[in-house]
């Protein structure tokens, strides 16, 4: 039997919509599902549905704190040319994104609709269940999940994969520094208009030069210059910004508390 590995790092940007970005990795350990179990959420069920090609599956906190932040650990048995294969997915679902997204709506009549295309809650309550989508490979024939991270609202975690909980930490750095980096050219460019073009100028050159891509989030940055040309206040969106970027690098301080590897 074969085995492939991925990690799936999910985001969702600031138009409603999930963004997979996948990540392939050598070591089969970062995604198999680790002997020691999590005491704050566990997978309680999974459903297959063959017409849309998704499997459900679904977590309980089983903690008595709010959740904002999970690694889910997934295994996949698939047949592929008359042998079966095992693929290992790990999906980082970050419900601050949400969060975030909701803040910039709070209180007027926008925050309804997208709550109603938001894929994912704010946070996971105690006590509350969360369902995680995910597509099979063709050929599927089996499934299985485990926890490997739990990152509670008070920013302890458990994890038995740190790997992956570093992860989690870095996609929030990386927010906070994008937010940095457009805050810098908000500040020398007072027009709005202005500021977006040298943004996109930015953009295209750090696509351009930085092939590895890691000293900021692109979603992030991407969705900045969409507001610059959309909100006439440049002053309310620097401030806007600025509660993020401070939100995002106090919510990356992350202590570990619990899980062996």
């Amino acid at each position: 039997m074969r085995r492939k590995v991925m990690i799936m790092l999910l985001a969702v940007p600031a138009v409603p919509m999930r963004v997979l970005f996948l990540l392939f990795v050598s070591l089969i350990s970062a995604g198999v599902a680790r002997s020691h179990s999590l005491s704050g959420a566990v997978v309680q069920t999974w459903h297959y549905d063959p017409q849309t090609g998704l499997i459900t599956v679904r977590i309980l906190n089983t903690s008595d704190k709010d959740i904002t932040a999970l690694a889910v650990a997934t295994n996949y048995t698939y047949t592929d040319r008359g042998q079966d294969q095992v693929s290992h997915l790990l999906l980082l679902p970050d419900f601050l994104v949400q969060k975030v997204l909701l803040d910039m709506v709070r209180g007027t009549p926008e925050e309804e609709r997208l709550r109603a295309r938001l894929s994912e809650p704010e946070v996971l309550p105690a006590g509350g269940t969360y369902e995680e989508k995910t597509g099979v490979p063709p050929g599927f024939k089996d499934f299985s999940a485990t926890i490997e991270v739990v990152v509670y609202a008070d920013k302890t975690a458990e994890a038995t994969n740190p790997d992956a909980l570093q992860a989690l930490i870095d996609m929030r750095k990386l927010r906070a520094a994008a937010i940095q980096k457009a805050q810098q050219i908000m500040a020398a460019h007072p027009d709005r208009l202005e500021a977006a073009a040298e943004a996109q100028k930015t953009l295209d050159t750090w696509r351009a030069t930085s092939p590895d891509r890691a000293d900021m989030d692109e979603t992030e940055f991407h969705n900045i210059i969409a507001q610059l040309k959309q909100n006439p206040d440049l002053k309310e969106l620097q401030a806007r910004k600025e509660r993020e970027r401070a939100f995002w690098t106090s919510e990356a301080s992350i202590v570990p508390t619990g899980g062996k590897p």
